[in-house]
């Protein structure tokens, strides 16, 4: 396979995935609603968007930051360790 394939393979599944995330979490919020009190929907509804905000945080914002940095040090690579691992450990 050319690199040229493998990078439209990996994109292909990789919009799969994410695709496929969402719906699930559409079906799930779909039938939570049929179970829960309008209160306490709008209490689920904000802990997604909460949820959602500290992956992307989690997954794009210190990666970058780091990318980004002229003059890295050891301290920024064990402060963006322990920052990912407790933003992992929270959202799973």
């Amino acid at each position: 396979m050319s690199l040229e394939r493998n990078v439209i393979y990996g994109a292909k599944w990789s919009a799969i995935g994410a695709w496929s995330r969402r719906l699930v979490s559409f079906v799930v919020f779909a039938v939570v609603t049929r179970y829960v009190q309008p209160d306490s929907l709008g209490l689920i509804a904000l802990a997604t968007i909460y949820i959602g905000l500290v992956e992307m945080f989690a997954q794009q914002g210190i990666g970058m930051a780091l990318i980004r940095e002229k003059d890295l040090k050891p301290e920024h690579l064990n402060a963006a360790f322990l920052i990912g691992s407790r933003l992992a450990w929270r959202i799973h």
